[in-house]
């Protein structure tokens, strides 16, 4: 087929495009995104990023722009949070006792070494790695809810913000107040309510 004067797409609604966020870090993507971004994207409360840690993180972003020749102002600071939102704090708590939860609490994470942060010790082998070591289709369903049985529920508090809309609107103010300008929810509780 020969084709003339043809387009793909729409235009971009934005003049210019799209901003460009980077998430990760801090580090490498951290200083990409102060380079070249229009925005940096990090994720809470994933057992490593606390208020204060994020607080910091902002600051050496906002450092990395400035280096960067760009006003920190004009950039995006978003934050994913994950939350397990319920209407009732018990429902919450029911959630966060589900087993995809507690897999997800266990399987999705940096390191092991985020649990013992916090004073517990995950199941998974120690050197863990999620990027490397995740293949579902080498778990059987039993080793999974093995592994699951093994996760405490204050492990899953520290790891998603859980509670009702006002409770977590209250965890993530910290945030807000750190200099997150842009809010992400990932809400988890739909993923146990529907899974078998």
């Amino acid at each position: 087929h020969t084709v003339r004067n043809a387009c793909v797409g729409a235009p971009p609604f934005t003049p210019g495009g799209p901003r460009t966020i980077v998430g990760g870090g801090p580090g490498r993507a951290m200083r990409i995104a102060a380079a070249l971004a229009d925005g940096w994207m990090s994720y809470a409360p994933n057992g490593v990023t606390e208020p204060e840690e994020y607080a910091e993180q902002v600051e050496e972003y906002n450092t990395l722009v400035t280096e960067a020749g760009r006003n920190p102002d004009d950039m995006a600071r978003l934050v994913a949070f994950c939350v397990i939102l319920a209407d009732t704090e018990e429902l919450a708590d029911a959630i966060a006792r589900n087993p995809v939860i507690q897999w997800d609490t266990a399987a999705l994470i940096p390191s092991t070494d985020v649990w013992s942060r916090y004073g517990f010790t995950n199941p998974l082998p120690a050197d863990w790695s999620y990027a490397r070591d995740l293949r579902p289709l080498e778990w059987s369903r039993e080793d999974a809810l093995r592994i699951c049985s093994q996760v405490p529920v204050e492990m899953v508090h520290r790891m998603r913000m859980c509670g009702t809309a006002d409770q977590v609107a209250e965890k993530i103010q910290p945030y807000i107040e750190a200099g997150c300008n842009h809010v992400i929810l990932a809400d988890y509780a739909g993923v146990a309510t529907t899974a078998n």
